[in-house]
């Protein structure tokens, strides 16, 4: 089952895999796309932000589950 993000949740994004990963605040889904508060746009890339994933920000690297 995929992940559902939760309305505030604190999430890391990027929009390519060469992207550094940045810091976000999750807003909606709408017609399949992810969308922040920070940036107001849809994101290709958004995981949540917690103590595994917390290192990845400012990186490249990918993050494995």
């Amino acid at each position: 089952m995929p992940y559902e993000f939760k309305l505030f949740e604190k999430v890391l994004v990027r929009d390519n895999t060469t992207d550094m990963w940045r810091c976000n605040i999750f807003s909606h889904y709408e017609k399949g796309n992810m969308y922040c508060i920070g940036e107001g746009l849809s994101t290709s890339y958004c995981i949540p932000y917690n103590e595994q994933t917390k290192h990845l920000l400012g990186t490249t690297e990918n993050w494995e589950e």
